[in-house]
């Protein structure tokens, strides 16, 4: 966070050339409305869908934490918002199946991960198939109402597909001086045991999002992208912070 203002112009210019140049194939579209349609029509008045990409397997890039350090923000998101369910996306059926141990009843997701050390490398999984497993947990992540991840490539592609969610997740492999500093500490929701008040979108603006994801050939953003951040055009620098391993 050292560089926080080139983080974030690196993120708005994702978005942007997300939004702007990427298309997903229609069947990948109508696949994600659909399961999305029916995910949001299940809910009670007042339910939501809080993503939660927990990455197993072959994580590499930044080492895998302990998948009980989403529990307790999950625990609060539901006691915060009774009735909602959780979109799940993970490449690791151990994963999957702890999470629903927990919360049965609760978990909504189009997988169920694989049951294999190394999802990359395994060679007996459809290069093709895994692909556009991908795609469709990052799609459906993005359509979420608040996104609980580790750091990961997928999940942070879901931000560039949704940039309202930029103001919306929760990265729970930062730590260490970076987890101490205002500009974590300002983003912990009440309900994860922090202040921030972090309003979630209306019913009106998730229905919004799924026509444009159900457009005959819309960009791939959940929504318009974004302006670069005002005065920050400057060329980025690293954003440092150190991140929990486990």
């Amino acid at each position: 966070f050292s560089s926080r203002r080139a983080f974030l112009f690196l993120r708005a210019a994702g978005a942007k050339l997300v939004g702007t140049w990427l298309r997903v194939k229609p069947a990948l579209r109508t696949e994600a409305a659909e399961l999305l349609q029916r995910w949001r029509s299940s809910l009670p008045p007042g339910g939501r869908l809080l993503g939660v990409h927990a990455r197993g397997t072959d994580k590499a890039a930044h080492p895998k934490f302990p998948l009980e350090r989403f529990f307790a923000p999950i625990d609060g998101f539901l006691a915060a918002h009774p009735g909602s369910r959780i979109l799940l996306a993970t490449d690791d059926a151990r994963y999957h199946a702890a999470l629903q141990k927990r919360y049965p009843g609760a978990i909504l997701s189009r997988g169920s991960g694989y049951a294999t050390r190394n999802v990359v490398r395994d060679p007996a999984l459809s290069r093709h198939a895994k692909g556009a497993d991908a795609v469709m947990d990052a799609l459906l992540l993005a359509h979420s109402d608040y996104l609980l991840k580790g750091t990961s490539a997928l999940s942070e592609f879901s931000l560039w597909l949704s940039p309202r969610l930029a103001a919306a997740h929760l990265d729970l492999q930062i730590e260490g001086e970076a987890a101490a500093s205002p500009a974590y500490t300002s983003r912990v929701p009440v309900w994860a045991g922090g202040e921030a008040v972090v309003p979630l979108p209306s019913p009106a603006v998730a229905l919004a999002e799924l026509d444009r994801l159900r457009a005959p050939s819309p960009p791939a953003g959940v929504s318009p992208p974004p302006s670069l951040p005002t005065g920050e055009a400057e060329a980025p620098h690293g954003h440092g912070g150190r991140r929990r391993g486990g």
